[in-house]
């Protein structure tokens, strides 16, 4: 990996501050994975309630988190612990429905629970969720990779995925299955939080999520520190985690509301906005992620103002110069992350060390997998089958994804 930067823990106030150092010295929870979690549960507790008008559109705080991170460094744990709160409602709920005591004249008429984690799902699940809970979902996944491939198995061509990519802009979903009723819904706030581990990002940062934009939708965050964990005797405190957790239950009952920006805030994001635009206009890279930064800024000031506010006790509708500062502050540590990686999973460079034949063959290769004696043969013109089995060895130029099966790791190696 290359170099790792900082996440700009001042974004959050004293109480989510607090926690995830807490956290990071009682149960070795690294603090950039640990932010972007409580970023992702933030967003996921405001939902459609509180929404944001920048004088051009309307939007939410809809978020699409990945957790980047080798076996072992506690993803799971990370991401879950600011889900707490949630997870709890999401229990109430289910002990308020119990579907078995109900008689079929009951279903008709019974409220369904409201569902805001969902972990095992399918298109359709996430509907009838948001059917039942306006407020908004947040999908659960400890593999993004592995996600994304249970997604795709229902669609039969039927484009699943891009209904996906739809649920990024909170638009409309319909969906229509045979022998049931179609279910429709005007709008939509869906979150995204999952872990995925670097030598597997080949599967997430592949051509087709590039060039579709799914990758520029996804905030990254890489561990701080990479280093061994000590045991720690102490336990939580629970003061810490009671005033984390209170800060919750006051976003969660925040009265609906929509949030206007101030003129000084938008001078500054215009400022932003025109450096950035003249920076990256003719990058085939910085000009998509650009595009969606430009999508969160406004997402993440929702987020960080309600909880300012919450805090602080200081009330208001409109957002803040502070706020905005905020928020461009997430852009620089997004975009550092976003592009860091990109670099990584594109091993940039590392080709032009093969031979030409060599080069050019392996540019010909298409983004899927194949078997051993497949390469053998491809690569026949300019290798003998034992170098070739060499080379299938090197991390940066092939990843094994099953026994006797490969993809290229250089996936931006094409003819």
């Amino acid at each position: 990996m290359h170099k790792v930067n900082t996440f700009p823990l001042e974004i959050f106030p004293k109480e989510f501050q607090a926690i995830i150092k807490h956290n990071k010295e009682i149960q070795n929870f690294d603090i950039n994975l640990s932010a972007l979690s409580y970023l992702s549960a933030t967003a996921t507790t405001i939902g459609s309630t509180i929404q944001i008008n920048g004088g051009k559109y309307i939007d939410s705080p809809i978020l699409w988190c990945v957790l980047v991170a080798q076996s072992g460094m506690k993803k799971s744990h990370i991401m879950e612990f600011p889900y707490k709160f949630l997870k709890e409602q999401d229990r109430n709920e289910m002990l308020r429905f119990d579907a078995d005591s109900l008689s079929i004249e009951d279903m008709k008429n019974v409220v369904l629970p409201k569902t805001f984690i969902l972990k095992d799902y399918t298109p359709e699940a996430i509907s009838r969720c948001l059917k039942a809970n306006p407020k908004g979902v947040t999908l659960f996944k400890d593999e993004l990779a592995q996600m994304m491939k249970d997604f795709n198995k229902y669609s039969n061509g039927g484009g699943e995925q891009d209904s996906l990519l739809e649920l990024f802009n909170g638009k409309e979903l319909s969906i229509h299955r045979a022998n049931k009723p179609t279910i429709y819904l005007p709008k939509t706030c869906v979150n995204l939080i999952g872990g995925i581990q670097p030598d597997r990002l080949s599967l997430l940062a592949n051509e087709d999520s590039y060039s579709g934009g799914f990758y520029f939708r996804l905030l990254f965050a890489r561990p701080l520190e990479h280093k061994p964990n000590e045991y720690v005797l102490k336990g939580i405190n629970k003061d810490i985690e009671r005033k984390s957790t209170n800060i919750f239950k006051e976003i969660f009952n925040y009265p609906e509301t929509e949030f206007s920006v101030s003129t000084e805030s938008l001078g500054l994001y215009k400022e932003w906005y025109n450096k950035n635009q003249a920076q990256y206009f003719n990058d085939s890279f910085g000009m998509p992620l650009q595009s969606k930064l430009e999508t969160y800024i406004l997402r993440w000031c929702i987020i960080i103002d309600v909880l300012d506010q919450i805090s602080t006790g200081k009330q208001r509708n409109e957002i803040t110069t502070e706020t905005m500062e905020k928020a461009l502050m997430l852009a620089d540590f997004f975009r550092i992350e976003s592009t860091e990686i990109y670099k990584d999973t594109f091993r940039e460079g590392i080709l032009e060390s093969e031979t030409e034949g060599f080069q050019k063959l392996y540019k010909k290769l298409e983004n899927r997998e194949y078997t051993t004696k497949d390469l053998a043969k491809h690569f026949e013109p300019c290798l003998k089958a034992d170098m070739v089995n060499k080379k299938l060895t090197i991390k940066e130029l092939f990843q094994s994804s099953k026994r006797g099966f490969h993809r290229k790791s250089i996936l931006n190696a094409t003819k």
